[in-house]
């Protein structure tokens, strides 16, 4: 019997502009699979966004009858609607996608999959919260100092994977990506630029994606029809 499984979302002000063109593609995601879906929109003024995924997940595992939690940030476009997270245990992230993350300990928190299994590692995250409120990336500090400093059973249970399962970017905002996002990835991360860039590279991609869409549906005879013979010199000859 599947899961039920959330998929989760939030942004602020800052980032609406690309958060009301991904959040979309995400609803269609989750009603496409059968799970349900949530968008913080009300963010707590007080604190850094990057923490209310936190208390957004310990939230619905403690609350809610979900198993598990897909956490996507805002600036995550679905591109492939067909792939589903195959664990219903432990925590999964991927690997962060520049050239300094060198070990498993170096994940991002951009994507990732919380079964409810890890909720009690998920109130040690909450606690971490005055040390690493001041991070640049706290959320994503704290977890990953959980997962150092936690019992053996953190390692074993917070699993890092490749960049592209969840932390796929595109060369051309990250053109030193080690591996960046290709067709068929779940998700292509647009970080590293100012949002109306990201919002840029998201059409980008949408376009891409319609003109492979409609060339894979073609038949033949559509061919024939939007490239029609035409028997008006070219210009070039046989053979050139």
């Amino acid at each position: 019997m599947k899961s039920h499984t959330i998929v989760l979302t939030g942004y602020d002000a800052k980032m609406a502009p690309i958060g009301d063109l991904t959040s979309p593609l995400m609803l269609q995601y989750a009603n496409k699979h059968g799970f349900d879906f949530h968008c913080t929109r009300n963010l707590d003024a007080d604190s850094a966004p990057y923490w209310q995924k936190i208390w957004d997940m310990t939230h619905l595992l403690k609350t809610s009858p979900a198993e598990r939690i897909i956490w996507l940030d805002a600036d995550q476009v679905i591109t492939n609607m067909d792939w589903t997270p195959p664990w219903q245990r432990g925590f999964h992230a991927s690997m962060d996608w520049g050239t300094d993350a060198t070990t498993e300990e170096h994940f991002s928190a951009c994507g990732m999959v919380i079964c409810s299994d890890m909720l009690p590692i998920l109130q040690r995250v909450v606690l971490c919260y005055e040390m690493f409120k001041d991070a640049d990336f706290p959320e994503q500090s704290a977890l990953r100092h959980v997962r150092k400093n936690g019992p053996d059973y953190h390692t074993s249970w917070m699993k890092t994977h490749p960049r592209r399962t969840f932390n796929a970017v595109p060369v051309e905002l990250c053109p030193t990506a080690p591996e960046p996002w290709q067709p068929g990835d779940f998700t292509c991360h647009l970080t590293h630029h100012p949002v109306e860039r990201r919002v840029q590279m998201f059409h980008e991609i949408m376009m891409a994606q319609t003109i492979e869409r409609n060339h894979a549906e073609q038949t033949p005879d559509d061919l024939l029809t939007t490239a029609p013979y035409s028997n008006e010199p070219s210009g070039f000859l046989p053979g050139e």
